[in-house]
């Protein structure tokens, strides 16, 4: 059984669309672009994105169900599976933010950014962000190592917890990602050090702004349990 895992709650989103329209806009400016991000959930990023993007642009955003608390500024649609309901090349900006683990095996995965691939302009910009498999608390269980487990095990665990039959989420390790995006047709970018900055600055953590100052040897050790992965990418030409 896949549950719905979406954040419906407003401030937390708010800070979430903060943070990924500076990442965006500091390589392509949103003005007048035409906008698709996938697992809306509360639609709030999708709103905030419909205000920088302006009346020249348009904002689309899909999800396999409709739980929205904003629903203005942006067209929804309601999708089921991996496929999007949108011609080829339609979209300057493409956002799927911890989206991927949720979709399924690997295979439904690359057929997500392959569907993304599609649907992007050539001089288009997608952001992804999704959880490492090697984080010490699984975000969506709670549970400490949950993703390290073999999947039976994983079931196994999750069912014990009463909070559901299954482990249905597949985050994939640093590794793993960069495979996905290399078989799909990417060149992508990790933006570790600076999505830490922006965290740190937008959240006040001071751990995040801390770990983004640290030499890169360190960083870069530290990072292999870093809790979440964001990348923009490009299509390879």
């Amino acid at each position: 059984m896949r549950l719905n895992h979406a954040i419906l709650d407003r401030e937390s989103r708010e800070k979430k669309a903060t943070k990924i329209i500076r990442i965006i806009e500091s390589r392509k400016s949103l003005k007048g672009t035409k906008v698709l991000e996938i697992g809306t959930g509360s639609g709030v990023t999708a709103a905030v994105l419909a205000e920088e993007v302006g009346e020249a642009g348009a904002v689309y955003a899909i999800d396999i169900k409709d739980q929205r608390v904003v629903h203005e500024g942006y067209d929804f649609r309601e999708v089921a599976g991996t496929a999007l309901p949108f011609q080829d090349g339609e979209f300057d900006v493409v956002i799927s933010n911890h989206v991927i683990e949720h979709v399924g095996s690997r295979p439904d995965q690359l057929h997500h950014l392959a569907e993304i691939k599609r649907v992007m302009k050539a001089n288009a910009l997608l952001y992804l962000a999704v959880p490492n498999k090697w984080r010490l608390v699984e975000p969506h269980y709670k549970i400490p190592i949950l993703s390290w487990m073999p999947q039976q095990v994983a079931d196994l665990v999750v069912r014990a917890s009463g909070k559901n039959e299954e482990f249905d989420c597949k985050s994939p390790s640093r590794w793993e990602l960069r495979r996905l995006f290399s078989q799909s047709g990417f060149i992508h970018e990790e933006l570790d050090r600076e999505a830490l900055r922006i965290v740190g600055e937008i959240e006040g953590s001071r751990a995040a702004e801390f770990m983004s100052r640290l030499p890169k040897l360190i960083l870069s050790t530290m990072l292999l349990i870093v809790p979440t992965f964001i990348v923009t990418a490009r299509k390879r030409r």
